[in-house]
């Protein structure tokens, strides 16, 4: 079984920073054995024609991928024209087909199964009912179509143990060793927690609304190894909830100074919500 896991191009293309999800993907197939391969249009700056000729010389049982709303279309699209060139299953996860999957699912022909909200635990299952060890009626979190019709199975709860999941597999992007983000203007992305409890209107909260948190170790494996096997020098938080107000990011940096870490890197973080008190 071999996985081509993919985001297309788009306005965004000049935001040069790797997929998060795409690298958690990665990181979930490796470690049950499957050979798996990230085609990244936006980050690699990849047209539509070779992004194409660059999957099929790869020849995946199955190409995953990856869209926000501005990507779904050209998304469809070259999921189509791979269909007319392999035999693949096409598989869309993301914002859009967590927030619309039955319309997206109608919409787009050439997809076979949609994942909602988080997918490294469906895109698993989804292999399974593939290889044949699976029912589809059996995974969560997953639409899918039989015998001409869309189906929308029950959805999958949270992940809750996040430290479960393997690191993001980023030497798909970082391909230079300790020496691949020397560059002063490169970062290393970590989220710490998924979810946010808030309801912002803009948000979809493709994450959940249940802030769910690593371990103050587990965040401090990946940032040491990020410092070691890439040569970060700067750590962006991407949680929707770092900068809050809150007990574990301060642990976090508490640990932080502990360990000496300032004294190798520097930090940012995000806030998309109002502080909690």
């Amino acid at each position: 079984m071999k996985v081509a896991l993919v985001r297309v191009s788009s306005y965004q293309s000049w935001y040069k920073v790797p997929s998060i999800g795409l690298g958690y993907l990665a990181g979930a197939l490796e470690r049950e054995g499957i050979e798996t391969k990230i085609f990244d249009a936006r980050y690699f700056n990849i047209n539509d024609q070779h992004l194409i000729e660059d999957i099929q010389s790869f020849s995946p049982d199955i190409a995953g991928f990856t869209a926000m709303t501005n990507e779904i279309k050209r998304t469809g699209a070259i999921a189509e024209k791979l269909k007319e060139k392999l035999a693949v299953s096409i598989v869309v996860g993301g914002c859009h087909i967590t927030a619309l999957p039955l319309k997206t699912m109608e919409e787009f022909p050439a997809i076979d199964y949609g994942v909602i909200g988080e997918g490294e635990i469906t895109i698993v299952d989804i292999i399974k009912h593939i290889d044949g060890s699976m029912k589809i009626e059996d995974i969560e979190g997953v639409v899918y179509r039989s015998n001409g019709k869309v189906i929308q199975n029950k959805p999958r709860k949270p992940i809750m143990d996040l430290d479960g999941l393997a690191f993001p597999a980023f030497h798909h992007y970082f391909k230079q060793g300790n020496k691949s983000l020397r560059h002063k203007d490169l970062y290393y992305q970590v989220f710490t927690s998924r979810g946010c409890p808030f309801d912002c209107a803009f948000c979809m909260r493709v994450l959940g609304k249940t802030p769910r948190r690593r371990s103050v170790e587990s965040v401090m494996d990946e940032i040491n190894f990020a410092i070691t096997q890439y040569g970060a020098h700067t750590i962006n938080f991407a949680d929707e909830v770092f900068l809050f107000n809150n007990e574990k990011t301060r642990e976090i940096l508490t640990k932080f100074i502990e360990k000496g870490i300032p004294r190798k890197i520097r930090w940012t973080g995000e806030n998309k919500g109002r502080f909690s008190r």
